[in-house]
């Protein structure tokens, strides 16, 4: 078998083409209609065929091997932010207001130069490769869990789930594996508060739903200083939304955050103590409310533990650096939907791409040369699956 690293050398300018082309023109989550079109043909050209025949654009392609085995499924997502690219560099973004800061680009050229070098070497693979190009990673409710309802795990039935992210902490080279959660619970929650509103000078008259507002952030607040130190979680107000002008109190007051855990229990705990404070205050205030949200816009990524150590020994292949953690931030994926909300054994990986600027920074800019990592990774721990044909 020709060497993965020669092979992803060999097709390095193509990803380079791939990745500039989408950095240069990124479509928000659920607008991924050129982005869909451009990866179609690159697969058609690769000597695949393409389907695109999902709710909300998205394109998936199967490699047959030459052997009968399993399946394996590599996923990439292919949405952008809504943020102004201030990186500065040659092939920034066409799109007025819009960017790829999260590296999303990096993992769809990477898997398109997975594709190839899994191409060239379909005969002597003994399964399949279930390629998965995702929309609308970055919204609840759409991308990941939409594919899964259309049977993106069927035909043939997937056996294992891997899924790559740039990770801008760490350099180039570094490959980061979690044990047990990758990614934590995200859920969101908007409380509209309904008082009386009126003029500014007679506070005594009305029922202001901005007081109610801060006092439930102040609640929110103390509670969270109560949350243990072993309990991993977050809370966090991100939006309070009231009033038009400075001299009339208004009837409104929109407040909405969002809460990160990887615990059930916990998540469940903190939902509900919300929930009391929001009613408590409210009664208190005399202000109605209603309340939204608490759903499961995210579900939890937990890493299988064999396949995390298929894929630390693919990594080890290539000559990248690879360490063991826990997980030490909350940010949230919906890879979980192919892995542990499906029943399918999956692993996560956090690839290091040396971008001096965190994901979701205008100035955010991910090293070139983890294009060539990303692939052959991807590749190797296909390769190693299915040689392996092993039962997770």
């Amino acid at each position: 078998m020709m060497s993965i690293k020669t092979l992803a050398e060999k097709y390095s300018e193509a990803m380079l083409r791939d990745f500039h082309h989408l950095h240069q023109h990124p479509e928000l989550s659920c607008q991924e209609k050129e982005t869909t079109e451009y990866i179609a043909n690159a697969l058609r050209e690769i000597g695949l065929t393409p389907c695109t025949d999902y709710p909300e654009y998205g394109v998936s392609a199967i490699i047959q091997g030459g052997k009968p085995g399993k399946t394996i499924l590599l996923r990439a997502d292919i949405d952008a932010l809504p943020i102004t690219e201030e990186s500065g560099c040659p092939y920034s973004s066409q799109v007025p207001g819009v960017m790829h800061a999260c590296g999303h680009d990096i993992h769809t050229a990477g898997l398109l130069g997975a594709a190839r070098i899994l191409y060239d070497l379909r005969e002597e693979l003994c399964g399949n490769v279930k390629l998965c190009f995702q929309p609308a990673e970055e919204v609840p409710h759409h991308g990941a869990s939409k594919l899964v309802e259309a049977g993106i795990l069927e035909n043939p039935k997937v056996d294992i789930s891997v899924g790559i992210h740039v990770d801008a902490a760490n350099p180039l080279g570094q490959i980061t594996f979690l044990e047990g959660p990758a990614s934590a619970f995200g859920d969101r929650f908007t409380a509209t508060l309904h008082g009386k509103g009126g003029h500014g000078s007679e506070p005594h008259k009305v029922n202001n739903p901005i007081d109610a507002a801060l006092a439930i952030c102040q609640m929110i607040q103390s509670f969270r200083c109560k949350l243990s130190p072993t309990d991993i979680a977050l809370i966090q107000i991100t939006k309070i939304q009231a009033g038009s002008v400075e001299n009339v109190i208004p009837d409104t007051c929109v407040l909405g955050g969002c809460i990160r855990t990887v615990s059930k229990e916990i998540r469940q705990q903190i939902r509900s103590k919300i929930t009391d404070i929001i009613d408590g205050v409210c009664k208190m205030q005399g202000v109605s409310y209603s309340l939204s949200g608490f759903n499961s816009d995210f579900p939890i990524v937990i890493n299988d533990e064999t396949a995390v150590k298929l894929a630390e020994t693919s990594a080890e292949k290539l000559g990248l650096h690879c360490i063991k953690g826990k997980i030490s931030r909350l940010g949230s994926e919906d890879f979980g939907w192919y892995a542990n909300e499906s029943g399918v054994p999956g692993v996560f990986i956090w690839a290091g791409c040396g971008s001096p600027y965190p994901a979701h920074n205008p100035r955010f800019r991910a090293d070139e040369r983890s294009l060539p990592q990303n692939a052959g990774l991807l590749a190797q721990i296909a390769i190693d699956y299915l040689r392996e044909g092993l039962s997770l």
